[in-house]
């Protein structure tokens, strides 16, 4: 079944596997940002390598690669900030559509003779209760906010070790070649991915947010803003995103307004996955699709809610450390996807 001599390696393996595991669940609120910095150092190292090329010093290809993810982290926090408290205000609106709806819905159903007992939706303010409160939502902000700084640091020192970390972790586990070019292979790729996904994000989310401000949908840049987040989140993330926008549709304009929401996401993101990125997410991962979706649950119970974002990159790098090594490559062969028939 396994190939000869590679009970040992699978064992070791699983143990230092489980061992990384337990630590990174135990040290989350820790291990996150890190993480996060890693992966984003990881997408703009080419960059930065590209800088080097045309003449800048490293230092200040680090300084503006650094400065520009911060701005764009920033430039972020504030549009969803601004959204946040606009979509407060228009509460109060919906608490009042929802409260009409549901005393429709329970007087429909009475007429039928039929209780369905929920004393809680007729008091006020009840009606909003599944819609997270924005104190809520801005508490878990600051939360975010807190490792903001440990993140910060990380990616400046991180790009500038990043482009010899390969060649010193090849040369501590002696067999540079191999875990330079699995290293080479992994940064190619996922610069890729994180490209395919920005640019499908851009355009869907973009579309939405176009789509959203014709028909007069409250808060349309936070849905936009949301699909293009929630698009680095294989296969589950386009779905959940959809969710809020076709909600606040339907209250503003009842059913067809979730149709029209549920259907422009739809048609603007297959175009944008035809038409302009047609390449296949498991064909530029090297994954299979059930690792991918596996992938997504295995690090979200791991790391969390950061977990849904960082899962593809993170089993890419444990397939690289597989790769790297002739004893654990089969290992990696069993995450790649189906081969092709021609």
């Amino acid at each position: 079944m396994f190939p000869s001599n590679a009970t040992a390696p699978l064992a070791n393996v699983i143990i230092i596997a489980a061992i990384l595991v337990a630590a990174l669940h135990l040290m989350a609120a820790l291990a996150t940002p890190i993480l996060v910095a890693f992966v984003l150092v990881a997408v703009t190292a080419p960059v930065i390598s590209g800088l080097e090329r045309r003449g800048l010093p490293q230092r200040y290809a680090i300084l503006a690669v650094a400065g520009t993810v911060v701005l764009i982290i920033l430039a972020l926090t504030v549009l969803v900030s601004i959204s946040l408290l606009e979509l407060q205000q228009a509460l109060p609106a919906y608490r009042d559509v929802i409260g009409q709806q549901t005393a429709l819905i329970e007087s429909w159903l009475a007429a039928r003779g039929i209780d369905i007992g929920l004393p809680a939706l007729q008091e006020p303010g009840s009606g909003t209760a599944f819609i997270p409160t924005i104190g809520a939502i801005l508490t878990e902000l600051g939360v975010l906010a807190a490792g903001f700084l440990v993140l910060i640091v990380a990616i400046v020192f991180m790009l500038g070790d990043f482009p010899g970390i390969a060649f010193r972790i090849s040369q501590a586990l002696g067999d540079t070649a191999a875990l330079t070019a699995a290293f080479d292979r992994f940064n190619r790729r996922l610069t890729t991915y994180a490209a395919v996904k920005a640019g499908v994000g851009f355009i869907t989310g973009g579309g939405l947010t176009v789509l959203l401000l014709i028909m007069g949908v409250e808060t349309p840049i936070l849905w936009g803003l949301l699909i293009f987040l929630f698009s680095f989140i294989p296969f589950i993330g386009l779905p959940i995103a959809s969710v809020p926008p076709a909600g606040v549709a339907g209250l503003q304009y009842g059913i067809w307004g979730v149709a029209a929401v549920l259907a422009g996401v739809a048609i603007i993101d297959l175009a944008a996955r035809t038409l302009l990125f047609p390449q296949r997410i498991d064909r530029i991962c090297d994954l299979s699709n059930a690792v991918i979706m596996l992938s997504v649950f295995f690090w979200t119970w791991v790391l969390g809610v950061p977990g849904l974002f960082l899962a593809v990159p993170l089993t890419m790098f444990a397939k690289m450390g597989l790769e790297s090594s002739d004893e654990t490559r089969w290992m990696a062969v069993l995450l790649k996807p189906p081969i092709t028939q021609e």
